[in-house]
């Protein structure tokens, strides 16, 4: 696909570097043996599988029971969001954060991201990342990062200067309705990041090193929508428990495969109104796979909300003229416009009825 740059008084400010200390902590994810992470890495899962980083298995596996078995989160996305509250270029410093947690703890305190449920989970865990990252320290990790990035340099500045080219939160803004990240994108890239791509503090977001930058540009036109509205809005939470009784998201919700994350209807919401503006936004910049391909393929299809908020989006006029998303979609679920039948129709009017049924009977 080719992509179509803006014009060269493009607004959004980009960097991109890479991070030692993300890698390790995305790394927990294959080392815990989590099947969905091997099959993403099996040469990195054999080098894992060796004597010396027994003691990083055992405390990853112990990460994944507590992290995603109990919570339903995932391991690199929920550590590396609390973690880039502090220096993370290296494993050390990370390790050092993880020790010393007090400026990791005022920093989420201070981002959109805090809640006292998430860093009493943290604190419960935290003993056990020290030890995977000792252990991980031990076993040469540092080393095995080197091996598997070689030189980035090159990568890192032509990636730098191929996002340039993009407004990207200019797009943004004009349906969020608000300013974002001070007109700055930072792009990290990682070995270890597949298949997330994984909002973080700051204006920040992780990706893989090894994807085009069209795949990179699309996470961009992704992460930072990130939250699409305030939770703790009435109005908001009115509307997402109003989703949340439609037996369909209900029913995807509870039956979806929970390595993909989304596993509260909060979550779910979330992502999904996210999406629905990404793919607008991407349409624009040239750079979307189209809707229906999009939410067929992605997450076992699942995204029906986005595709039904992309076809309401689209036919009330919201994607053409811009707004703010959170009054708009607050009113929409208000008078019905997402509706149980309404959802379906909609959604099927994107990625057909065949998925949709699909899902449908998994309510019965």
């Amino acid at each position: 696909m080719a992509l179509a740059a803006t014009p060269a008084h493009a607004a959004t400010r980009w960097d991109v570097r890479t991070s030692q200390g993300f890698d390790a902590l995305c790394a927990l994810n294959v080392l815990s043996g989590d099947d969905y992470y091997v099959k993403q890495y099996p040469d990195e899962a054999k080098t894992f599988a060796a004597a010396p980083y027994a003691g990083a298995r055992s405390a990853a596996r112990e990460l994944k029971r507590v992290i995603k078995d109990e919570g339903g989160g995932i391991v690199s996305a929920s550590l590396t969001l609390i973690f880039s509250g502090g220096p993370d270029s290296t494993l050390g410093a990370v390790l050092e954060s993880a020790r010393h947690p007090e400026a990791l703890a005022s920093s989420l305190r201070a981002s959109p991201y805090w809640s006292q449920e998430s860093w009493d989970q943290f604190q419960r865990v935290r003993p056990t990342v020290i030890a995977a990252l000792e252990a991980m320290h031990r076993a040469g990790l540092e080393k095995l990062w080197q091996h598997y990035l070689g030189d980035p340099k090159a990568r890192v500045e032509s990636m730098r200067q191929e996002l340039s080219r993009y407004d990207v939160l200019g797009e943004q803004e004009r349906l969020i309705g608000h300013p974002l990240q001070n007109g700055k994108i930072e792009v990290i890239l990682l070995w270890f990041s597949r298949p997330h791509g994984i909002r973080i503090q700051g204006g920040r977001f992780l990706t893989n090193i090894g994807y085009p930058t069209e795949i990179v540009l699309r996470n961009a036109t992704h992460e930072p929508l990130h939250p699409p509205f305030d939770k703790s809005d009435p109005g908001v939470a009115s509307a997402i428990a109003t989703l949340g009784r439609d037996p369909l998201l209900a029913s995807i919700v509870a039956k979806h495969d929970s390595s993909f994350g989304y596993n509260t209807i909060e979550g779910y919401v979330d992502e999904d109104a996210v999406q629905a503006m990404e793919q607008i936004v991407s349409e624009r910049l040239g750079v979307a796979k189209p809707a229906a391909e999009r939410w067929r393929d992605a997450d076992d299809g699942m995204h029906l909300l986005a595709a039904a908020l992309y076809d309401l989006m689209k036919e009330s006029g919201f994607a053409e003229r811009g707004g703010s998303f959170q009054p708009w979609f607050v009113q929409q679920v208000t008078k019905g416009a997402l509706a149980p039948a309404e959802l379906e129709r909609r959604a099927s009017a994107v990625v057909g009825d065949t998925l949709v049924d699909r899902w449908s009977a998994k309510t019965k």
